[in-house]
């Protein structure tokens, strides 16, 4: 279910305009800012060119004021506040939220001409989220076509009307579902990351404890070198795997920030960049107990190779970015 954000609006004088954005603001809500305005704006509009009644007219007003009050409760925060704010992101997608619920609450008071182009508009952004034959899309397409067929402004507009709300209504649902998928999972790359920084940083801290006793993680012979400097150079080439593995998928995904809500593209190249090493380091541990490591190059190759096996691993973060990316490109 969407989160909706309560607050309590700001007494404003009328015919002030919509308030500036505060300098230093967080730039996550920028979007949020402009989308403010552009409601605002509409609402100024609709009271402005239509003032029909006074209950409609006081709720126009009641609108706008919450929009203020929206942008009134952005500011700057310290460095501590932003983390916590890029974690959960809770305010700004119930701002979101927020937005959506007068986005649909103006449609329920637009004027019989302005009707037409409101219910277009939701005809052309719900295919991202509903299906072709979805039965609301297909009764708003229904209803839209009649409605531009009779006389202007269409006889009835009370079904056109009620349709195009549920079609927002649905959509909106949907998109703040896509951004809730997104940041969760951008959050379990990123600690799936750490975790995996953390492991190798255990197995460099176990071998500098092991190495005076004389027993090694991994077990080289020949000219191949051991202890600490073996693993820098196993977790290195297991990097270096994985930047290989990386490419491709890199490459295929869609760019820009609409396609990849919460940088699902850097999240994935980051995971995978923290998982080549412990895949390396770990491979050639399972390995060197039974093939023998005579020198630099096998344990190069062989850590390049285990680098690359990652992709075994995070294969399921892959898919499930990917299927987000389609959402968000409008892909059925």
């Amino acid at each position: 279910m969407t989160v909706r954000l309560a607050l309590s609006p700001v007494r404003t004088t009328r015919g002030t305009g919509f308030p500036p954005l505060p300098p230093n603001a967080p730039g996550r809500w920028l979007d949020i800012y402009v989308r403010a305005q552009a409601l605002w704006w509409q609402a100024d509009r609709m009271g402005t060119a239509s003032p029909g009644s006074e209950t409609s007219w006081g709720e126009l007003e009641r609108i706008k004021e919450i929009l203020a009050a929206t942008v009134s409760e952005i500011e700057p925060v310290w460095w501590g506040r932003r983390m916590r704010l890029w974690w959960s992101a809770t305010p700004i997608e119930a701002a979101w939220g927020l937005l959506h619920d007068i986005e649909e609450r103006l449609v329920g008071l637009t004027g019989d001409e302005e009707l037409i182009s409101e219910a277009g508009k939701a005809l052309e952004h719900a295919p991202q989220f509903l299906k072709p034959d979805d039965e609301r899309l297909r009764y708003l397409r229904d209803e839209l076509t009649r409605a531009r067929a009779s006389a202007a402004p269409p006889p009835n507009t009370r079904t056109l009307r009620a349709a195009t709300i549920a079609v927002l209504a649905v959509t909106h649902e949907a998109s703040d579902m896509l951004y809730r998928q997104s940041r969760a999972l951008r959050n379990r790359m990123l600690g799936a990351s750490l975790v995996s920084l953390l492991a190798v940083g255990v197995a460099f801290a176990a071998q500098v404890v092991l190495l005076p006793r004389g027993q090694v993680l991994i077990h080289t012979e020949g000219t191949a070198p051991s202890g600490v400097p073996l693993l820098a150079l196993v977790a290195l080439a297991g990097l270096i795997g994985a930047v290989i593995s990386a490419l491709p998928v890199m490459a295929s995904m869609p760019t820009g920030y609409r396609r990849n809500p919460y940088s699902l593209p850097v999240q994935q190249a980051l995971l995978k960049l923290c998982a080549g090493p412990l895949t390396a380091v770990a491979g050639l541990a399972l390995v060197a107990t039974d093939v023998p490591l005579n020198d630099t190059a096998q344990v190069v190759s062989l850590a390049v190779l285990f680098g690359t096996a990652q992709h075994a691993l995070t294969r399921i973060a892959d898919h499930k970015a990917a299927q987000l990316a389609d959402t968000a490109a409008g892909k059925s």
